[in-house]
């Protein structure tokens, strides 16, 4: 049985339609629980010999949920490009950023995943990064914070108090996240230079990064992903505005 790319979009405006000043970006979610073991052979179908390797060393729950993230990006990923799913080719970075070789594109993507649920962002002519945690009230915030936040957010989220500080902690570390995903860097000693701040109500931010002896100016924006989980996206071009098309991923016959 053939299947097809269907979804539930939030938003009627065209997809990846520029607009001058604005930066459109498609948010795609992908909730595990919500395909059948039907769909699941269908997104397998969809992957490379090297993604069903990937997939087999996984332990069961954690190689389904790839299977079926994987899938629906390869699925998203042919039908905004017109091709078999099977047919896209991915390339990848020096920290591991996938981008897409062939068919030639400037479309742009970028997966966050977090237990059940993957969130795919996808610009035309924008890089993204994008990152989605679910949260948890019982971390040790500024144990975490200290070994990946700058010092003017570790002394940031010192201040913030005790009854703010899951908040301040998650605006912070997706908002990071996000600006070395579309930078494709990734923590660590040789990560980007930049603060952000942790205020939750600075739900959009430009950054100035020092990274690669070069400043770069990144947007980023929180995204309301409800009480569970905290998620925040970033673009490449500080002269954008962002505007985010959410939608619901499922297959349907045809």
């Amino acid at each position: 049985m053939q299947r097809v790319l269907a979804c539930k979009a939030r938003s009627l405006l065209p997809a990846f339609a520029k607009r001058f000043g604005v930066a459109q970006v498609s948010l795609w979610r992908v909730d595990a629980q919500a395909f059948t073991d039907e769909a699941f052979r269908t997104f397998e179908a969809f992957l490379s010999p090297d993604e069903r390797a990937r997939a087999r060393a996984l332990e069961a729950i954690a190689a389904r949920r790839w299977v079926i993230f994987r899938g629906a990006l390869r699925a998203i990923l042919g039908e905004r490009l017109a091709c078999d799913p099977r047919d896209v080719v991915f390339t990848y970075g020096a920290n591991g950023k996938p981008r897409i070789a062939s068919p030639n594109t400037d479309l742009q993507f970028n997966l966050a995943h977090t237990d059940d649920f993957a969130f795919i962002a996808l610009s035309a002519g924008f890089d993204v990064g994008i990152d989605v945690e679910r949260i948890d009230h019982g971390l040790e915030f500024q144990a975490i914070g200290a070994t990946a936040f700058s010092p003017v957010e570790q002394l940031e989220l010192a201040m913030v108090p005790e009854a703010s500080r899951c908040a301040a902690f998650y605006a912070g570390w997706t908002r990071r996240e996000a600006i070395l995903k579309v930078l494709g860097a990734g923590f660590g000693s040789a990560a980007p230079a930049f603060d952000v701040s942790l205020r939750p109500e600075r739900a959009r931010q430009t950054i100035a990064c020092d990274w690669r002896d070069s400043y770069q100016l990144v947007p980023v924006v929180d995204l309301d992903l409800g009480d569970r989980f905290a998620g925040a996206l970033a673009v490449e071009d500080a002269r954008e505005e962002i505007e985010v098309t959410s939608r619901d991923f499922t297959l349907r016959a045809s």
